[in-house]
């Protein structure tokens, strides 16, 4: 979060201009989640006809987002998905060292698999 680095990312079905928008509203989430979220602490935002649902670490480092399609999708399946998002990164070496979408190779296979 400090350094504003999007460490992986993985968008699903969706027009070019959309995947550019989610990009962007992340990008600004990032901006934003050291002053507005503490450790631990999770949010769900209205965004167009769905949501971004947005986790930060218990230690305030890495803040977790998925989108939804939908207000409908299950604000608990959504932090779910996040918490499983959590566990996977967690065991990945040098996560405050690496650089812009480092971790892609790594997470997307599984963050594919949540999805």
């Amino acid at each position: 979060v400090r350094d504003g680095v999007t460490l992986a990312y993985y968008v699903g079905e969706s027009t070019d201009e959309r995947k550019e928008q989610m990009k962007d509203i992340f990008g600004k989430l990032l901006r934003a989640a050291a002053q507005k979220l503490q450790a631990g602490q999770r949010t769900r935002l209205q965004w167009n006809d769905g949501s971004v649902c947005c986790l930060m670490d218990q230690q305030g480092l890495l803040l977790y987002c998925l989108v939804t399609a939908a207000l409908t999708y299950p604000e608990r399946l959504a932090f779910q998905m996040l918490s499983d998002l959590v566990v996977e990164t967690q065991a990945l070496p040098g996560l405050e060292e690496e650089g812009e979408h480092a971790f892609n190779a790594a997470l997307q296979p599984k963050m594919r698999e949540l999805a």
